[in-house]
This record gives structure tokens, sequence and C-alpha cells, in this order.
């Protein structure tokens, strides 16, 4: 997705320059190239999952390790991503270009048939035991309806060994698509299996000390997410909003594993939202360090070349804001250190919120048409991005006097 900004963008910002013919070729030459590189991990899918855990009740204190229950959640991303799977700029005649798009809309706006959607996981339930190994027997297998970013509504498919108290839970609603889309029965099964096993928990996981807010404070993160389109989410989430944004928090366990702070956690707790706000914040320089790096660099590293510079020549007309990590990284924006040492570098700024997990920095004086850039940021929202990632459609601007707004149309 931020490489797709990237080519509209540079267009539209520096036509005098972008627009010359040479320049469009060296453009769709990179671009063709970062595909062919890249395509083979599409191959694939669940190299892009994240591993989660929410907390299905929070543990009251005194409680032993056996009785606290917690799930792991598997959540595909698609941001950076989903750009690789499009095949590059004049790849493709007309035709191919129309047929891609109007399958993109379908993807995004189709609503599960109830009905069908309902045999499926019914038949998953009935039959996914014959196509896991030895080990098991005895499992407790649920289907749980999860309100997740955007609120996105996913169907999770949990099977917990009686052994241990944690278990994946390993979302339906793609693997349904596979299998309209054609796929067998029997391999959808082999895939839900495979993802089952791959993400096993070998024995009890501890989370007692969750209970405490003193013991956990260290791992607690915000998030920032669209306020518009959580309304749902909200409801259960101790949140504030920067303009029309939302920060919510999460307790990251490890790499993989986070669970959402709840209302009822936060009353568990025993604290007010403003000092959830303030101690997660005061974690982003140790637990999700910011990162700023130009367009440049981003291809560099991800085309292993050293001659990025000639193909494009212009270094520093975006930068990508993130967090080491590269997860949820549009949280950047409340790291007061790292904005601040933007605007001494760059002055005012706009941001594009190219998805949860990064957004797009572009100097204030390199842009004359914010119409265009909210017009782009629109169609690749739209067009590209996995709508569970979408963070918003807006340009934003931030200055020193007035901190992150949104963008005054033109």
């Amino acid at each position: 997705m931020i490489m797709k900004l990237i080519v509209v963008g540079w267009i539209l910002i520096c036509p005098t320059v972008l627009l010359m013919k040479h320049i469009r070729n060296l453009l769709t030459k990179c671009i063709r190239q970062l595909w062919l590189h890249t395509s083979r991990l599409g191959q694939n899918r669940q190299g892009y999952t994240e591993l989660h855990a929410a907390l299905a009740e929070p543990v009251p204190p005194g409680w032993t390790c056996g009785k606290a229950v917690v799930s792991m959640h598997l959540e595909r991303r698609m941001s950076l991503c989903a750009f690789l799977h499009q095949k590059p700029c004049g790849a493709t005649d007309k035709k191919e270009k129309d047929d891609d798009y109007k399958k993109k809309e379908i993807n995004n706006m189709m609503t599960v048939s109830v009905a069908d959607f309902t045999d499926f996981k019914n038949e998953v339930v009935r039959n996914i035991m014959d196509f896991l190994p030895k080990g098991y027997e005895d499992s407790e297998i649920k289907l749980n309806d999860v309100v997740k970013n955007n609120d996105r509504k996913l169907c999770g498919l949990t099977i917990k060994r009686k052994d241990v108290n944690m278990a994946p839970t390993i979302y339906l609603d793609d693997f349904y698509k596979d299998y309209e889309n054609g796929k067998s029965m029997d391999k959808v099964l082999e895939e839900i299996a495979d993802v089952r096993e791959r993400f096993d928990v070998k024995e009890d996981y501890d989370v007692s000390y969750i209970s405490d807010f003193d013991s956990c404070k260290d791992k607690v993160l915000p998030r920032l997410v669209s306020g518009e389109m959580n309304t749902e989410l909200l409801e259960d989430r101790p949140h504030r909003f920067v303009d029309d944004l939302a920060v919510i928090y999460a307790i990251e366990i490890n790499d993989e594993m986070s669970i959402p702070v709840s209302n009822r956690i936060l009353d568990m707790w025993g604290i007010t939202e403003e000092e959830l706000n303030k101690q997660a914040v005061s974690n982003i320089p140790e637990k999700a360090p910011s990162t700023l790096i130009s367009i440049g660099e981003v291809l560099k590293r991800m085309m292993n070349a050293d001659d990025v510079d000639d193909m494009f020549p212009i270094d520093n007309a975006f930068y990508v804001l993130s967090n080491r990590q590269q997860k949820f990284g549009a949280a950047a924006l409340l790291d007061s250190k790292m904005m601040q040492s933007i605007v001494e570098r760059f002055g005012e700024f706009h941001i594009l919120m190219s998805s949860v997990h990064e957004v797009l920095i572009i100097p204030a004086d390199l842009t004359s048409d914010k119409r265009d850039l909210e017009f782009m940021v629109k169609e690749v929202n739209r067009t590209i991005v996995n709508p569970i990632d979408r963070l918003s459609d807006n340009i934003y601007t931030y200055s020193a006097e007035k901190g992150l707004c949104r963008t005054q149309k033109d």
C-alpha cells in the first residue's frame, strides 16, 4: 500500500519532474522489479498473520493461572503487503485493471450469506478433528464472533486441548472465501489444521499478573484507530480522541500476543483512562520505538539494491513513520519526541494515514493541491488496503503550534 501511494503521490506532488516520460518509465520498471522480487511472499498467506491474545474474562486477584482464560487470535494483516500482490504499473491492460478493480470491490463489500456460512462453519466443526494429529483428542471446539478493528465482525474457531489453558483462534472468514472461490473443503480443512498445529501452545500460560496494573503497566501500549469506523469497538474500550482518530490500548505480552484493554480490565486495575494513557505513551520509546525512514531507504531495503537513487531522484518527498515492530505503527504519532524531531527537520508537514501500521509524512512545502492527496488516499483505501487495517481517508497536518489536526480542504 505504501508503494501504491509512493507512485501516485510522487506524480501528484512533483509534476514538473515526475511527469516526464523517462521518469515514469523508471518508476514502472522499479515497481515491476519490486513486484517480481516480492511476489513469492504472497504464496504463503499465513506469513502475514499476527498472533494476538484476547482476555476472555478479567482475572480476579487470587485466581490461579489455571483459571485464567486466554485465547490467542490470528489476524490477517495487509497494508504494505497488499500492494505487493498487485501487478506493477503498466503491467496490465485496461480490461485487466478494470476486472481486478471489480474483484477488489466485490471482496471489500461482500457480505457473507448467513445460511451458506453457517453450513461452512458447521462442516468445519464436524470434520476438523479428522485433519489433526494425535494429541488433539477430546479437544474443546468453539466458534466465537469477534469484533475487530473498524468494527469488522469475524468468526473465530478455537480448538483447545484439555491439558492447556490457551488455544489459537483461527478466523474462518477468509477460508470461506477460498471455499467459495473453488478450493475443496478437504484442502480448506488441511490449511486450518496446519495453522492450528503451527501456533500450538504446549503448556499453560500464566496471565494472573494481568489483574494487577503495577505488574503489567510496562507492557501497555497505545494504538491509533479510526474513531468513525469503531463505534461498536469503542463501547468496550477505554479511549480518547485525537481529532477524529481514537487511541485505544493493549497489553503486549510478547511479539505475537497482546491483550486488548477493556473497560472491565480498567475497572479491575482501579485507574483512570488518563493514567492509562500517560503510562502507555511513556512506554513507546522502549517497547515500540518510533522509526522514520525515507522512501529511498525503504526501497533499498525491500529491493536489496543500491541504485534506487538513480531510479527515484527525489528521496525527500515521502517518509514512512512507524515503529520497530511495524505493527500498529501509526501510534508513533503519539510519540512527542519523534513528532518534535520531525517538526524541527521539516517544519509543518502533512500526514497520509496509509494504515494502522504506518503513515506517510510529507513536508508541507512539497505539496500544492491537497485535494489530490485526499483523492489518492481514498482511492488506495477503497481498492488496496484491507478494511480491517484502514485508518482514515482524511489528510492531516502537524505543526508545532496546533499539533495533529485534519487538513482544511482548499
